[in-house]
């Protein structure tokens, strides 16, 4: 947020507080000797990255900059790179898991020079290309039997094609297709407000677009305008996730109404639980 602030308004004490904040944390991450809270959690750890890489930088563009903070991020991201590559800590069937080896592929690069970082590159694509075949069912639907959860997985697929297609690694193209078939799933679900049927742990009144690749491959995907080019079918069934949605109207008209039933149930897993 205050880079967010210090981006919009071009005034440093923004970057100074954030960097002071960084120095604060990275020392007690650190000295620490065990775990308290979500220190080294998996997604705490995979959402630290992009902002490290934030002030990377903003940091590396200034020689004052580099010679005061340039070490200690350094060592930070390598820190983290290593925690997020280790196989004791890998979340293996959940979205987690995703976020961690697209952190992997966001540090390395970000950060070519590391010594690891080609390493990471290959273990996020070795670990991708596993999670693949359960994260997503054959038909696209995100496997956290959840309409705001399929929402996040599209974003989270799209975004390690992307990463997996700068670098040149293998499953780009098979991440691709899969990102694609989630984003037509996340079409026939989406309401005409933008809004999601409240399966599973979804926030029924929170607004989605659709993500979409931009046209600079450098860019973090971007999200496409709601109404959706493509209008989506007037009935999608999806056996393989227990999903079956059905729209009122005609083809090609704005749907009235929506439909979606499910008949899933696994105990333990996933995010089904109703608010």
């Amino acid at each position: 947020m205050l880079l967010q602030v210090h981006h919009d308004t071009g005034q440093a004490k923004w970057l100074q507080t954030a960097l002071a904040r960084f120095a604060e944390f990275e020392r007690h991450e650190r000295l620490a000797w065990h775990e308290t809270g979500f220190l080294w959690n998996d997604h705490a750890v995979a959402s630290r990255i992009a902002v490290v890489i934030q002030l990377w930088a903003l940091v590396r563009s200034d020689a004052a900059l580099t010679a005061t903070h340039g070490p200690a991020l350094l060592a930070f991201a390598q820190r983290s790179g290593r925690l997020l590559a280790a196989p004791g800590h890998f979340t293996v069937r959940t979205n987690h898991g995703v976020m961690q080896n697209i952190a992997l592929l966001q540090l390395a690069a970000a950060f070519p020079d590391l010594p690891e970082a080609r390493a990471w590159q290959r273990t996020a694509a070795e670990r991708l290309q596993m999670q693949r075949r359960f994260y997503l069912s054959p038909e696209g639907v995100v496997l956290e039997h959840s309409a705001g959860y399929h929402a996040m997985g599209a974003k989270l697929l799209i975004e390690a094609h992307r990463l997996l297609n700068q670098a040149g690694l293998p499953g780009a193209e098979e991440m691709k297709r899969e990102s694609d078939s989630a984003r037509t799933v996340l079409e026939q679900l989406l309401r005409p407000n933008g809004t999601l049927p409240a399966v599973g742990n979804t926030d029924g009144a929170l607004t989605h677009r659709v993500p979409m690749l931009p046209q600079d491959a450098k860019l973090a995907p971007e999200s496409g305008p709601w109404p959706s080019n493509n209008t989506p079918a007037l009935a999608g069934f999806y056996p393989a996730a227990g999903w079956a949605v059905w729209w009122a109207g005609q083809e090609g008209a704005l749907r009235a109404s929506q439909l979606l039933t499910t008949w899933a149930k696994h105990d333990g897993h996933g995010h089904k639980t109703r608010r």
